[in-house]
């Protein structure tokens, strides 16, 4: 009799371990996977910050791959960070239009060694109600170069608009195409994507700033 107890004490031990292991399992990446995303999603805000107030008082990028190093987690690859600007006239036309500086988030596409305003696969995390693409507002500056702005002004001797940095609002968003440890991980992130496309999962900080 007490042999079959201590049997069937076994046997529901092991059922319960069958019914809990997993669950908890499932925590532990999941808690593990969250801190990650905090990391970098505070890696990304420390980019965005430092690297807009940098743009506006230098009025270029040069310092852009130095500063992303420096607050950058060891285990985010290079490649997966990239970063585009918005260029207004000024502060007063970037918040009198819609989006007021608040365009889609997106990964850009790249054209040669440009950056373009474009996106590929519905690479863009999307915010309207009908899911369709918010664009840029149409007062913003149409560049060369969504990632060297600086590389479109002093330039023009005929249009007044690109004779200078100085003044201009920019918008500087900092995006990050997030990899996942595994496969089980990204079950529980939204299948691990948070795109139109379902390509990628993105995280993103965003800076704005007026060029001094």
């Amino acid at each position: 009799m007490k042999f079959n107890f201590i049997r069937e004490s076994r046997g529901i031990g092991v059922m319960e371990t069958a019914l809990t292991l997993p669950v908890v399992c499932y925590l532990i990446f999941f808690t593990l996977e969250a801190i990650k995303i905090n990391d970098l999603k505070t890696a990304l805000d420390s980019i965005a910050e430092e690297a807009i107030f940098d743009f506006s008082a230098a009025k270029n990028t040069d310092n852009f791959a130095a500063i992303i190093k420096k607050y950058k987690p060891a285990y985010i690859p290079d490649a997966n960070i990239t970063y585009y600007f918005d260029i207004y006239p000024d502060l007063a036309t970037m918040c009198g239009t819609s989006p007021y500086g608040g365009e889609e988030i997106f990964w850009p596409t790249t054209s040669g060694s440009n950056t373009t305003k474009s996106y590929k696969d519905d690479d863009y995390i999307s915010t309207a109600s009908d899911g369709k693409f918010i664009s840029r507002s149409n007062q913003s500056f149409a560049l060369t170069n969504y990632k060297k702005p600086e590389s479109d002004f002093g330039l023009s001797k005929t249009n007044v608009d690109f004779k200078t940095l100085s003044g201009k609002a920019a918008v500087l968003t900092v995006v990050c195409n997030y990899v996942f440890s595994s496969a089980m991980v990204k079950i529980l992130f939204s299948g691990g994507s948070n795109t139109k496309g379902k390509k990628k999962f993105l995280l993103w900080s965003r800076g704005v700033g007026v060029c001094s």
